[in-house]
């Protein structure tokens, strides 16, 4: 019995082994390949994040904005609906 317990606790060591040389492979690519992004950190006031918020906005503005050529086709539909 005590044999058993000892063979379960090395093969628990080993595949945890195994599986930490496997992240350490993995990280290593990725590394190596450049194939990650470094995080990056941005304030709300950076340029970049203001530059965003303003784009957001004018494109919200835009789909709320009514489109001038959709209120030709209301009008077209509802003077087809008259007759």
């Amino acid at each position: 019995m005590k044999h058993i317990k000892t063979r379960i606790f090395s093969f628990i060591a080993l595949a945890g082994m195994i599986g930490g040389c496997g992240e350490l492979g993995r990280e290593g690519y990725y590394v190596a390949t450049d194939s990650f992004i470094a995080p990056a950190m941005l304030s709300p006031q950076n340029d970049l994040v203001l530059e965003a918020k303003l784009k957001l906005s004018s494109l919200l503005l835009e789909k709320v904005r009514p489109n001038p050529l959709w209120r030709k086709l209301m009008l077209i539909l509802k003077q087809v609906k008259k007759l």
